[in-house]
């Protein structure tokens, strides 16, 4: 039998990233006495999707900006349904959390007395120690955390949440923390689909390689619905380093263009992935940001941010020996992920973020509902999240943990590890992904489909999945950080298999919102080749 550390606590924390760092800071401030766990994979200080940094707060809405201009504009790049209950608290917060994160240290550019602009829903910020920042402000507030230990499953007593519990990726130990709440805050899901860059770099994209669909995985198998996953997130990214472009395009408002020469209508990087798409869609890539026009201050200046944030472009520069004013910037697009900061696919929250399972709450990336939510829209979340947990506390009562579940759970994590003992030979977790994002790629939507759906590829898309699916438990590992590997195949090719549900349900839109370049004017069908 495995052993077991065991804890208990209130409220259980599951993601260590900027939606669970702030939200975990959030519950101990608005209730000191609250014992607080915060549950992690990886190391606290650079995990998640701003494990690196950041340049840009957005959305935040300047003086000239409304809510309702806000919501104007995700209805113009259909990012997915706009539901104005969802997105209006989080941009009411946003004044809230640049506040907070000044507090906390974060260098966050100002104009006299009010935020800097970066194009039109961002501020400017000087953001590589946000995550230190984040994680030092758990150590103050008395944060309970477990760094290093991946949670592999919710425990659920009737339609109440219980706690969950996870394996350690180095001591091979699992612990099992008991709660009266639970918040998931683990993420987007990425490396489904086959990276454009390269098929050994599946996750060189704007979501953390860490980003493998727990959050979602872990909901799907305690049974809470998820939404929107059809809204696909795509990233307009720099080719070659990958690196995101909302410092060119929005900071520093540089124009982009396509094969032809003409510019490209967009507003904001989110916008611009659209626009980039229609235009490749149509024959007129690669587009290119035009930087020409910079002074050598400027491309000196653009180089530091970069180094700040995604280190790697300047990085790139460096080794090629080249400015970015150089030449024009080609533009790439990331592979499909699900969820992110755009996407409003994710687990099905009320407007309070509570989900449909007593005790079990949402918040980040991992939350669906939401689109455009922005890095100041998952801060948001994260405090709407934590004042709602705060206040449903008095009423959640502490279950009972199932143990005969906890030691199923066990050997459902264990069981590579000790197949590879008894049989000697299996298959090996990369080789599994990499035949999940091959027929993901090839049948539902990937790259060398023009990340077109087409619906009878997606039944075939469906079928090839089955059968990776029932190869499972042929999964073998020899260390420890292998077996969390295997967990990390299972919960991408499980969200697979639900994204690829949700396109074959919204056949009428033809899946992402995205892709409306893709379908048939007349029919509102995808096109086919």
């Amino acid at each position: 039998m495995a052993d077991f550390i065991r804890a208990e606590c209130d409220v259980l924390v599951l993601g260590g990233g900027a939606a669970g760092c702030l939200a975990a800071l959030r519950l101990k401030e608005l209730e000191p006495g609250l014992r607080v766990v915060l549950l992690e994979q990886a190391a606290l200080e650079r995990s998640g999707r701003l494990g690196t940094g950041l340049a840009v707060l957005s959305p935040y809405l300047h003086q000239d900006e409304s809510v309702e201009s806000y919501l104007a504009h995700l209805g113009k790049i259909g990012r997915g349904p706009v539901d104005g209950t969802m997105v209006r608290p989080l941009l009411e917060r946003g004044a809230e959390v640049l506040g907070r994160l000044t507090r906390l240290g974060l260098p966050v550019e100002t104009k006299g007395s009010e935020p800097a602009r970066a194009g039109r829903w961002g501020v400017p910020c000087r953001g590589g120690d946000l995550k230190p920042l984040l994680a030092h402000g758990l150590v103050e507030a008395g944060v309970d955390t477990l760094e290093h230990v991946a949670a592999t499953g919710l425990c659920v007593a009737g339609r109440r949440i219980a706690g969950a519990i996870g394996f350690h990726v180095r001591s091979g130990v699992f612990h099992v923390v008991g709660a009266r709440a639970v918040l998931l805050a683990a993420g987007a899901t990425a490396g489904l689909y086959r990276s454009p860059l390269a098929e050994s770099s599946p996750h060189r994209g704007a979501a953390s390689p860490f980003n493998d669909g727990s959050g979602l995985a872990l909901a799907l198998r305690a049974g809470v619905e998820l939404t929107g996953l059809e809204y696909r997130s795509q990233t307009a990214v720099l080719a070659g380093s990958r690196a995101p472009v909302e410092i060119l395009v929005e900071e520093y408002g540089l124009p982009v263009f396509n094969a032809r020469g003409e510019a490209l209508p967009f507003t904001g990087a989110d916008g611009l992935a659209a626009a980039v798409l229609e235009a490749e869609t149509a024959g007129l890539g690669p587009c290119r940001i035009e930087t020409t026009g910079l002074s050598a201050r400027e491309a000196k200046r653009i180089v530091a941010r970069y180094l700040e944030s995604h280190p790697v472009a300047a990085l790139c520069w460096a080794a090629e020996g080249v400015s970015p004013r150089d030449e024009p910037l080609e533009i790439a697009l990331s592979e499909p992920a699900v969820g992110g900061l755009d996407s409003p696919g994710g687990v099905a929250v009320d407007p309070d973020r509570r989900t449909a399972l007593t005790g079990l709450y949402a918040a980040g990336e991992t939350a669906g509902g939401t689109p455009g939510k922005g890095v100041v829209g998952v801060f948001a979340e994260a405090l709407l999240a934590a004042q709602t947990v705060a206040a449903d506390l008095e009423r959640l009562k502490r279950a009972e943990l199932d143990e005969e579940w906890l030691v199923s759970e066990s050997r459902r994590v264990e069981e590579p590890l000790l197949r590879l003992s008894r049989v000697g030979e299996g298959i090996d977790p990369h080789e599994l992904e990499l035949r999940m994002r091959r027929v993901m790629d090839a049948y539902a939507g990937g790259q060398s489909a023009g990340f077109r759906i087409e619906p009878e590829l997606l039944e075939k898309c469906r079928a090839e999945l089955d059968r990776l699916a029932e190869q499972v438990p042929f999964l073998v590992c020899s260390s420890n950080h292998d077996a969390v590997l295997c967990l990390r195949a299972r919960n991408r090719l499980l969200v697979a298999q639900a994204l690829v549900e949700h396109l074959r349900g919204d056949r009428e839109h033809g899946g992402s919102k995205l892709l409306r370049s893709a379908l048939d004017p007349k029919t509102g069908e995808p096109a086919t080749n």
